[in-house]
């Protein structure tokens, strides 16, 4: 339809990993009329079977199939399948298109493609066809529905309930005849042709891009007016292409992660047939806002927080050497017990700063004591960070981290300096619970000292287990290289078996994201976690200090480090 998209569409990588896809069909990301967003992966692989229908509404016979495959929905009362309805309509979306599909009977997730994105990627070019894929993404059916009644019944079509049913019998890629008309593609090429700056683009900025992309933050770049896109549209449309922005490394075969930095495929539609038109304007709806309301002047990402604590004085950073470790200890003067909900490090001059670790030393404890106990940095002190890419914690009601009249807080600063010399004076921004804390949050570093990578070896792995004597439930894990990593994977061992909670086939240095599971995963007294890490120090990582060094444990950059930070809470609730 458009060069740009049919880029896009080609650039999308096919479904990978062991029993690929026959054929191949790329992953897809988009938004339900509930506001979800929801892919080829999401929660699949808890079901026999995944189903997913890509109807026309308003096409009778697309409307037919969509009732006869409701209708076996409903019939599935063991849930052996999971079903979703994509729209390729552009003119139906949200709570219209949920009337629709109510009234058609599904009770299943409705995502939008009002730009035929996925349509397009999967050659789809009849108002109904639906696919079938098996617990590891094999395909195996597509056509018509096939379901009971349906018209136009394909000759020697098969029932999906019958293809449901053999899954597990290894059924091989059966292909019939897609139900209804021809798509009609040409609306979707209109409703392109209408793409505007205010309408369409500013609240796809809004949402995904002024986190980094405003005054104070880390974006190299504002975004927060359309001036300020306009000249980028070219650059945004490149980086959205070969999808390097925006960042985000977790594989989306494994594990469903709720701070996902992903654009839907209808997002990223927009942002390259914007750019192919010159990026025009549109007109602005002043009853409109799209920023988000937590970001406040002066940059905080987790709203205006309630306490500010800083450094008692600038920290000064020479031009050249190798700076170790500092600690400087803040009393924050807390006269009473109080949970924090959310927590944000900013160090003034992010240039020098590498990272910022605040550790949570106890009423009672010296800095001295304090940082002389492994377990405290392992376990007790990890409060709140600041690293290259990461972003601020923000828990949800009823969650928050317990702090002790009389704690203080233990700044860890990393400097590293860049041929310039500068002051830093880091802060430390919190929010308090306000509503009651049922969850008290904890952390704990799984640390593994001892890998050794040799010279020039462009694919070495190390693995670590961790046991768990007592049974917790995970919220987030924030996995952490240097700049020789390669990949991380961490893995659920529950008696002899095993899932994958998270893998980063792709590790970056310079994106250090926080992986927080969208609901917590039960972790077993008895259940492991079991870690694999890749490191590639060999002359072809662009990143590498030194490809002829053996590498080992260390504080700084040119050493390395195998860390899996895990946020948690207990089985107990908090009293």
């Amino acid at each position: 339809m458009l060069s740009r998209l049919t880029a896009f569409v080609l650039a999308l990588a096919p479904v990978g990993g062991a029993g690929e896809s026959d054929p191949g069909l790329p992953d897809f990301l988009l938004s339900s009329t509930s506001g979800e967003r929801i892919g080829l992966f999401n929660a699949g692989q808890s079901h026999a079977a995944t189903v997913i229908a890509l109807a026309f509404p308003g096409c009778a016979e697309a409307e037919s199939s969509t009732k006869e495959l409701a209708k076996l929905a409903r019939a599935d009362k063991s849930a052996a399948a999971r079903y979703l309805l994509v729209s390729t309509s552009p003119k139906l979306e949200g709570s219209a298109l949920q009337q629709w599909a109510g009234r058609l009977g599904v009770g299943f997730p409705v995502l939008c493609d009002p730009l035929q994105t996925l349509a397009q990627s999967w050659d789809v070019g009849s108002t109904f066809e639906v696919f079938v894929f098996d617990r590891e993404f094999n395909l195996c059916f597509r056509g018509g529905s096939g379901a009971g009644s349906a018209p136009q019944k394909a000759p020697g079509a098969i029932d999906l309930k019958d293809v449901i049913g053999r899954l597990a019998a290894g059924v091989k890629l059966i292909r019939t005849a897609p139900s209804g008309k021809p798509l009609p593609t040409q609306l979707a090429g209109t409703r392109f042709e209408e793409i505007n700056y205010h309408q369409h683009v500013e609240p796809v900025i809004a949402r995904q891009c002024l986190e980094c992309h405003r005054e104070g933050q880390i974006g190299p770049m504002t975004l927060e007016s359309y001036g300020d896109v306009k000249g980028w549209a070219p650059m945004i449309a490149e980086v959205v292409l070969e999808e390097r922005m925006p960042p985000w490394h977790a594989n989306p075969r494994y594990g469903e992660f709720k701070n996902a930095r992903r654009l839907t495929d209808t997002e990223k539609a927009i942002l390259l047939q914007w750019s192919d038109l010159g990026a025009p304007e549109g007109k602005a709806d002043v009853s409109k806002d799209f920023t988000p309301e937590r970001y406040v002047e002066g940059g905080w990402s987790i709203g205006e927080p309630d306490r500010i604590f800083e450094l008692p004085k600038d920290e000064f950073v020479p031009a050249e050497g190798v700076i170790g470790y500092r600690y400087v200890m803040v009393d924050p003067g807390f006269t009473e017990d109080c949970y924090v909900q959310a927590v944000e490090v900013r160090p003034t001059n992010t240039a020098l700063t590498h990272h910022v670790l605040i550790l949570l030393v106890p009423p009672g404890l010296s800095a001295r004591d304090a940082m002389d106990d492994p377990n405290f940095f392992l376990a007790s002190g990890n409060f709140a960070v600041n690293v290259p890419g990461g972003r601020p914690m923000i828990l949800p009601d009823g969650y928050g981290i317990e702090v002790k009249k009389g704690a203080r807080f233990l700044f860890q600063l990393h400097y590293t300096p860049n041929g310039e010399a500068g002051y830093d004076r880091s802060r430390l921004g919190i929010r308090l619970a306000k509503a009651k804390v049922t969850h008290r949050v904890r952390s704990r570093a799984l640390v593994e000292f001892n890998f050794r990578i040799p010279p020039q070896e462009a694919n070495y792995q190390f693995e670590a287990r961790h046991s768990f004597e007592q049974p917790v439930r995970l919220l987030a894990i924030f996995p952490h290289l240097h700049a020789r990593g390669k990949a991380f994977r961490v893995e659920r061992e529950y008696g002899k078996k095993s899932e994958v909670l998270l893998d980063v086939p792709r590790y970056d240095f310079n994106w250090q994201h926080t992986y927080e599971l969208q609901a917590p995963v039960a972790i077993r007294a008895g259940d492991s976690l079991h870690l694999t890490a890749g490191w590639d120090n060999s002359s072809g990582n662009a990143s590498n200090p030194d490809p002829n060094a053996t590498v080992r444990w260390g504080d700084q950059t040119f050493e390395e480090m195998f860390v899996a930070y895990i946020t948690y809470i207990d089985e107990e609730p908090a009293r």
